[in-house]
């Protein structure tokens, strides 16, 4: 799934810089009681099919049976709307101009930092694992993201919208919840080039600031030199922000149940070869792994094409629609050097750029390893034809 030649399209009137428009400080005449968020055609129903825990939003714990966990966004003083990306804005149905309103962003500054919920939005905080850098590490989720649900977009596509650095989740672990400027910023910039460049992409709607008294301390060389930084929050979207890991961690507990329901709502939302396929069933899942598969071939693919390379390519940051996700540490070559690490904590380089193909293919055996005992049966035949698609 990719903008780009919309992103392209507006480039070309002009109206576009660096991939990205930043509206900035436009006011609109009319009311600030909405925002173009409490205008979205919410629709949550599917995600909350796949399972909500709805124990305490901030008590880390492990989550089983369930896909998701309540959460609750921690407000932000004094946020401030500092960047809307006029395609992300299109794709899910508005106008970005219209998120300043009259009062300079403020009202939908408070909803896209999490301090006040768009009419018709949840808060989510979705459960996986996941392997790091070659090592199975469980449970892990979204520590510092909470989704606010799904949007029927522009054309009946739907989006799922989430708050990056909107505080601790059930899945925070020791993290702060919070996300920097710094990386945020980046985040908005990279996921708009790739997506420019028509390389499959989630993207980043919104950055909104706070106050300067709210800041992180971040070690940003991985030196043992931590500072306080400025924080932000990052509103984004993507269709699915399902990964492997999605998949992973309830397959490696043997919830098989859980393992199939998502499986099926996948194949039944982004598949439409397996959704023809009864529910559960081996086929349904080959389909469903074949997808995969393809898919982040042809991504890595792009990346090689385009130099770009992706820091911490685990399998809980590979998504199974094969979009570009979770952007910490990542780089774009300025010269051609295969031997290069975006990843400064990355000793070993198992993340260098010449290597990212092979570190997809990797973690696609062992996502297939695990899942193959309750989605395919134990059958290894399967899997090893859907691997095959990587070529």
């Amino acid at each position: 799934p990719c903008v780009g030649a919309q992103r392209r399209d507006t480039r070309a009137r002009g109206m576009e810089v660096v991939g990205t428009v930043f509206v900035i400080a436009v006011a609109l005449v009319g009311t600030a009681l909405a925002t173009p968020l409490d205008e979205l055609r919410w629709a949550n129903a599917p995600l909350e099919a796949l399972g909500v825990d709805r124990g305490d939003a901030w008590a880390q714990r492990q989550v089983h049976g369930a896909a998701y966990a309540v959460a609750d966004p921690t407000p932000r003083r004094d946020p401030t709307l500092l960047a809307v990306d006029e395609v992300a804005a299109r794709v899910l149905g508005f106008d970005a101009r219209a998120a300043w309103g009259d009062d300079g962003g403020a009202a939908f500054a408070r909803q896209a930092s999490g301090g006040e919920a768009p009419a018709g939005a949840t808060a989510l905080a979705h459960c996986y694992g996941g392997h790091q850098f070659g090592y199975w590490s469980g449970q892990l989720g979204d520590g510092r993201a909470v989704t606010l649900g799904r949007v029927v977009g522009a054309g009946g596509r739907p989006w799922e919208v989430a708050l990056k650095g909107a505080g601790i989740t059930p899945f925070s672990r020791d993290g702060d919840g919070m996300a920097v400027l710094r990386s945020s910023v980046r985040e908005f910039l990279a996921s708009a080039a790739l997506d420019a460049l028509g390389v499959p992409s989630s993207l980043a709607l919104s950055i909104v600031g706070a106050h300067a008294s709210e800041r992180a301390r971040r070690d940003q060389w991985y030196q043992g030199d931590f500072r306080e930084e400025p924080i932000a929050v990052v509103a984004r979207i993507a269709p699915t922000w399902l990964r492997l890991g999605s998949l992973e961690l309830p397959a490696r507990r043997g919830d098989g149940a859980l393992a199939r329901r998502i499986a099926d709502w996948f194949a039944d939302e982004f598949v439409p070869e397996a959704a023809a396929l009864a529910p559960g069933s081996p086929a349904r899942f080959e389909a469903v792994a074949a997808s995969v598969v393809a898919r982040n071939a042809a991504l890595v693919a792009l990346w090689q094409a385009v130099g770009f390379a992706h820091g911490v390519l685990n399998t809980d940051n590979i998504s199974l629609l094969g979009v570009a996700i979770d952007f910490g540490p990542f780089g774009f070559l300025d010269a051609f050097d295969p031997g290069y690490v975006p990843n400064t904590s990355d000793d070993e380089e198992r993340y260098a750029f010449h290597a990212q193909p092979q570190v997809v293919l990797w973690s696609l055996a062992k996502w297939l390893a695990a899942v193959a005992p309750p989605l395919l049966r134990g059958d290894a035949r399967p899997a090893r034809r859907a691997l095959r698609a990587f070529a």
